[in-house]
């Protein structure tokens, strides 16, 4: 097979040569320019690259995919969605779509990277014939690419060690309260900047008196009950209240029964206290109460001991 090699001063002279070249039927291997030209690749012939073709698609089928599979994954365990939202919120499935857009996109593109310069490699095998130069070249290139290739992949699978090691799982097992378990309990000793540290029901029934007088918080006590207490309590203080239908087991087991014996028997201080901390199925009210309003509510209980007579 017989080669020509020319050197041209100016892009019109290499033009013309092309285009004289491809009247004779000869093949154009390659040419060279100092910058882009499009003229010059529009003469030679070269095609054009496929790897914006690969990258589209790659994006496509990674938007498709990420959001069919998150789509996929909340229907197979639907246990993983613990608010309110609806299971299939594309909302928040477009961001698992836009990463995996990105990733199989990034991928396609590198494929077809690979893929055309294959391609373009066969189409110069057949128009030129290789010189022990050239083989000794791209075995050359070849090794080097091999080589930067594992070292890539050492450092992979390096860093994913480093990331598998006992720091890794800190986050996860740390000793975390449960979503509805409230704030912790203040350190021995600690004082309140906002409000007042928690007090003991059975401390707060021997030391704590009412100071506001019973007859005149009856009635604000009654309405402060009614928004805060009447939806699980009840009314009447039965634990019939419409929230009181959810707990299990029923919230008159869990004292919720404000005329029992058991209940009532207490002082004031007791029912403060109480009202204050909270308990295991009750919030706090020590943020939305006053002091004064927790003690209406206080006077106010004490009158639902009637209606268990």
């Amino acid at each position: 097979m017989i080669g020509v090699v020319a050197l041209f001063e100016v892009r019109d002279a290499l033009l013309d040569a092309i285009a004289a070249a491809r009247a004779q039927q000869l093949t154009i291997v390659t040419a060279f320019s100092p910058a882009y030209d499009p003229r010059i690749e529009a003469a030679v012939g070269v095609p054009r690259s496929a790897v914006s073709a690969w990258t589209f698609a790659g994006g496509v089928a990674g938007a498709i995919g990420g959001m069919a599979f998150t789509i996929w994954t909340v229907r197979q365990w639907p246990i993983l969605i613990l608010g309110g939202k609806p299971l299939v919120a594309l909302p928040s499935f477009l961001i698992v779509a836009f990463e995996s857009t990105i990733l199989i996109a990034v991928c396609a593109a590198l494929a077809g990277f690979f893929a055309g310069g294959r391609a373009m490699r066969r189409v110069a095998r057949a128009a030129y014939e290789r010189t022990d130069d050239a083989q000794r070249s791209n075995g050359m290139a070849r090794g080097s690419i091999l080589s930067r290739l594992v070292a890539f992949a050492a450092v992979t699978v390096l860093a994913q060690t480093a990331c598998d090691w006992p720091w890794q799982h800190d986050m996860a097992d740390q000793p975390s309260r449960p979503a509805a378990a409230g704030p912790r309990s203040p350190a021995a000793g600690a004082v309140a900047t906002g409000g007042s540290l928690p007090i003991r029901p059975e401390v707060a029934e021997r030391q704590l008196r009412a100071d506001i007088a019973a007859r005149s918080a009856v009635e604000a006590g009654s309405k402060l009950y009614a928004a805060y207490c009447a939806p699980c309590h009840g009314p009447h203080g039965r634990g019939d209240g419409p929230v009181a239908r959810e707990f299990a087991p029923p919230m008159g087991d869990l004292t919720g029964d404000l005329t029992a014996p058991d209940v009532q028997r207490h002082a004031d201080g007791w029912f403060y206290a109480v009202i204050t901390n909270g308990t295991e199925h009750m919030p706090r009210s020590a943020h939305e109460l006053d002091p004064s309003e927790r003690w209406q509510i206080v006077r106010f209980v004490r009158t639902l001991g009637a209606y268990r007579q």
